[in-house]
């Protein structure tokens, strides 16, 4: 069965609310769920709040300049939306080798650099949306490749490039949010063409005025699939046909 890839030119797309389980109410000397046969004593940090069993850590909006230390090993889901954190800190996430939700938006970071990322191996979702970013660094020297992880939002950034050599950073990326940056270029790279899985990409509100076939040579020099495209942005226009 054809993949399908979804390119979006206008459609906005707003991050979707955790769900409720995500925030039920856990202790603050155990993080032992009724599951569990080894109880491990664990500390929320002192900035947040933490739920169900400390796999939630809800730090969003606490005049945060830098990711917490010490988060709990069982964390699962870390929200720190609303703060001012400029970086990832080298390390700071190191020890959440259980992370699958990652949200950083409506902060400063100027650049992404997945070596702050290097052990979150079974990250799923990472949403850096609404910073100031203006570079992806996808090969540093730790050599991350986050094979779960499946959606990317990096909209409401200033990017004025896709982000190059992806595939080396996430290899079955399925989501790819690029809305409202500063993309004058929308030339997709030759990695591109070994994401078989994407499907899903937003160039919304961006700085180019036409999108070409030859832009999307690499999509379509990997699995086939066929293409819905939109285009309703009156200063984008397209010449790509699937």
């Amino acid at each position: 069965m054809c993949n399908v890839l979804l390119l979006l030119l206008y459609l906005d797309v707003t991050s979707v609310s955790a769900a409720a389980e995500d925030f039920a109410p856990s202790t603050d000397w155990s993080a032992t769920s009724p599951s569990s046969t080894v109880s491990r004593s664990v500390t929320c940090p002192v900035q947040c709040d933490c739920f169900n069993y400390h796999e939630t850590v809800d730090c969003s909006r606490r005049d945060l300049d830098q990711i917490p230390v010490s988060l709990p090993h069982v964390v699962r889901r870390l929200y720190v939306e609303g703060n001012h954190i400029e970086d990832l800190g080298d390390g700071r996430l190191s020890a959440a080798t259980n992370l699958s939700v990652l949200i950083i938006e409506d902060n400063q970071l100027v650049e992404l650099n997945f070596d702050a990322l290097c052990r979150l191996v079974r990250l799923q979702e990472l949403d850096v949306s609404g910073n100031q970013i203006q570079t992806v660094v996808t090969d540093g020297r730790c050599g991350a490749r986050l094979a779960a992880l499946k959606e990317l939002n990096l909209g409401h950034n200033r990017l004025t490039t896709l982000p190059f050599n992806l595939s080396a950073m996430a290899p079955n990326l399925e989501i790819l949010l690029l809305s409202h940056n500063e993309i004058t270029s929308p030339t997709f790279d030759t990695s591109y063409s070994s994401m078989s899985l994407l499907r899903h990409v937003d160039l919304a509100h961006n700085d180019f005025r036409r999108l070409r076939s030859s832009d999307l040579a690499s999509l379509r020099s990997g699995t086939p699939f066929s293409h819905n495209m939109y285009v309703t942005d009156a200063r984008q226009k397209t010449d790509a046909t699937m």
